[in-house]
């Protein structure tokens, strides 16, 4: 496949016999596999986050989901052995990642501040309605 691993001498190392792109012969890291067991892991933990608490809004599970993803392919790249390009030391990949993290971390920061102006704004207006309720019950209305 195009997407092998660095060379691995470890458990679970996969060996290409015959492959377009992979050293055939060589023990490999099973990158693929560890890649799908940890979205597989990372699905699980933000189900049991989101769905078993229902208090918790389901909607920052997708931001949560992009901030990991772009953290987990960010670091599996070094362990991907296949040329994918290369920018001051860095994958393709990697740059995406890091562009997919600013974005989803900007999208939480500006949520997070305007679920603040909310908050702020209803207390005022809260305390606006006491006065007023005050202010009719004092006048008899």
């Amino acid at each position: 496949g195009c997407c092998y691993g660095i060379p691995y001498d470890g458990p679970g190392a996969v060996v290409y016999e015959r492959s377009l792109v992979a050293p055939a012969g060589v023990p490999l890291c099973p990158v693929q596999f560890l890649e799908a067991g940890l979205l597989f892991a990372l699905a699980l933990g933000l189900f049991l986050y989101t769905d078993v608490n229902p208090k918790r809004p389901k909607k920052y599970g997708w931001t949560a989901y992009l901030l990991t993803y772009a953290m987990l392919r960010f670091f599996l790249e070094y362990l991907r052995g296949d040329d994918r390009g290369n920018y001051l030391g860095w994958s393709t990949s990697q740059w995406l990642s890091l562009i997919l993290f600013g974005a989803a971390a900007a999208h939480t920061a500006y949520a997070a501040l305007s679920r603040r102006r909310r908050g702020k704004q209803a207390q005022a207006c809260h305390k606006t309605n006491k006065k007023y309720e005050r202010g009719r019950r004092e006048n008899g209305q």
